[in-house]
């Protein structure tokens, strides 16, 4: 008698305990999830997502009427609006460098629209994201979202917007062969990027990526029409642009005679 009263005592204890546990597991679970879901966050990812993608289809919109230009004006205009046209649409697509030519100038205003609407509606879902957090008592969250809207809610555009200027005519890819006619010659392939953009800088390292032609990252400096180039291993040369931002001429330091041929924007 004495047996069966422990061993149904344990079983009740027994149940007792697996009930708590099972209790105890279920709000844990419950706990977590609450703690894993973010419905504030997943609403926010996906106005990032459509704010990118409307950005990514004004720029395919901007670059295909930019090749249209192109192609209109390639029956009428002169040969200098042709390579202008062509060497600005080439430079936009490869780092985003906005074109400064009439002849895409309505094509332009509606791809900054079409942008600028986009950031716009990124701006408002971030706000609206901050004010729930903020609700929801989120406050790291809130913000981490503060910071983002006090930076700026898109990089694209603030680059687009920094270089709305024209670039210098240095910038771009150039081939500079070294040395007079007749003698021996060294060719170089040489980058120089906008002194006071960096945000285009990598289009260097992205070109190499896909171009058997290899470029080294030059700088320079500028008085006057006198371009002081910087090359690798530390060669300098003066020189003064010509033939319509198309090639420059000049000297190096040591006094080798220095020509440049524009490859690309």
């Amino acid at each position: 008698m004495i047996t069966r009263t422990c061993t149904t005592g344990n079983l009740a204890m027994l149940r007792k305990i697996v009930i708590s546990l099972s209790i105890f597991l279920a709000q844990a679970i419950d706990v977590s999830a609450a703690r894993q879901a973010d419905p504030i966050g997943e609403k926010l990812a996906k106005a990032r997502d459509s704010s990118e993608s409307k950005t990514s289809k004004a720029r395919e919109s901007f670059l295909q009427a930019m090749e249209t230009r192109l192609n209109t004006i390639s029956k009428k205009a002169q040969l200098d609006d042709i390579k202008r046209v062509k060497s600005e649409t080439d430079a936009f697509r490869q780092d985003g460098t906005m074109p400064t030519n009439p002849f895409v100038a309505l094509d332009r205003k509606n791809y900054e629209t079409a942008v600028a609407r986009a950031r716009s509606e990124l701006k408002k879902a971030l706000e609206a994201a901050k004010a729930e957090y903020v609700k929801a008592g989120q406050l790291a969250e809130a913000e981490a979202i503060d910071s983002e809207l006090r930076s700026g809610a898109s990089p694209v555009v603030e680059r687009e917007e920094r270089t709305r200027e024209p670039l210098d005519p240095i910038v771009g890819f150039w081939r500079i062969v070294i040395g007079e006619r007749g003698t021996t010659q060294t060719v170089l392939n040489v980058y120089f990027p906008p002194v006071d953009n960096p945000g285009v800088r990598s289009a260097m390292a992205r070109r190499n990526q896909t171009s058997p032609v290899k470029y080294f990252q030059g700088s320079w400096s500028k008085s006057g029409d006198i371009y002081t180039l910087h090359g690798p291993n530390g060669a300098t040369a003066k020189v003064k642009m010509g033939g319509g931002g198309e090639g420059f001429a000049g000297r190096a330091a040591a006094g080798a005679a220095v020509v440049g041929f524009r490859q690309q924007r």
